[in-house]
């Protein structure tokens, strides 16, 4: 197991230079079904999600339709959704042959319902506070999703993206009241479908899907996420989890060797 990284400092530059205290954040891979639409094991001899040496990355291959992977962390759940603002990554290879990324899958919930949000096109360098792509899946009840948001109507568009009085939303939309946390038993839960992720983590990148546009390989490295208004700066590390604490600015990073 590694020890907790005590004393790297981040800068992050906003309207002023902050230090920002980093600590190491725990991801794990997990497999979510296979080609035939199972979603237990055995699981399928050619699907295979490894992390990296370095823990901040994985490879993928789901070489069939319908088989899919995750790479999650509990790290985040009980935080708003609204105060994530960045991810980003390098791509090292992706073998679909299409121009896609692995997709973000967060579930939401404000300790009753819950949902899946979810970004599948390229998302690194974007603004999640402005960025106006969430698609929203996994949810009880398809005529009732008011609950994200603090007053309004919420729906799904015909492309599935979730919209706020017929305006497809930006993270920063989102009630304060709503944080990442998976159900306890996602399986058992009366909104989840065949593709959720199952490992009880809140924040997810998932590689794989019924579209033949995900069959193949990918590996991604470097990874970061950056949240605001706490201002957390983050990459994975597959061993432990700490926080540190500092005048109200709190950040999370990897432990370089």
């Amino acid at each position: 197991m590694k020890k907790l990284l005590s004393a790297m400092l981040l800068l992050l530059v906003s309207s002023s230079v902050q230090a920002v205290f980093c600590h190491e954040v725990d991801f794990s891979v997990f497999n979510i079904r296979n080609n035939n639409g199972s979603i237990t094991e055995p699981w399928d001899n050619d699907m295979s999600i490894i992390e990296n040496a370095e823990g901040d990355g994985f490879s993928a291959a789901t070489p069939r339709a319908s088989q899919k992977v995750g790479y999650g962390t509990n790290a985040f759940d009980g935080m708003a959704v609204n105060t994530i603002n960045t991810a980003n990554w390098n791509t090292v290879v992706n073998d679909t042959g299409k121009n896609i990324v692995p997709y973000i899958n967060m579930w939401v919930t404000d300790g009753t319902h819950y949902a899946i949000i979810s970004s599948e096109n390229d998302y690194r360098g974007t603004d999640f506070l402005t960025r106006q792509e969430w698609k929203i899946f996994e949810y009880e009840n398809y005529n009732d999703i008011d609950w994200l948001f603090d007053s309004g109507t919420g729906a799904r568009d015909t492309a599935q993206y979730l919209t706020l009085n017929g305006t497809r939303v930006t993270l920063s939309d989102f009630s304060d009241s709503i944080v990442l946390g998976s159900p306890l038993f996602p399986a058992e839960y009366d909104g989840v479908g065949y593709g959720a992720p199952r490992a009880n983590y809140g924040f997810n990148i998932l590689m794989g899907d019924t579209m033949a546009n995900y069959i193949g390989g990918f590996t991604i490295a470097d990874m970061t996420i950056t949240i605001d208004e706490t201002r957390y700066c983050v990459t994975p590390e597959p061993a432990t989890l700490g926080v540190l604490a500092l005048g109200g600015i709190m950040a999370i990073r990897r432990r370089r060797a």
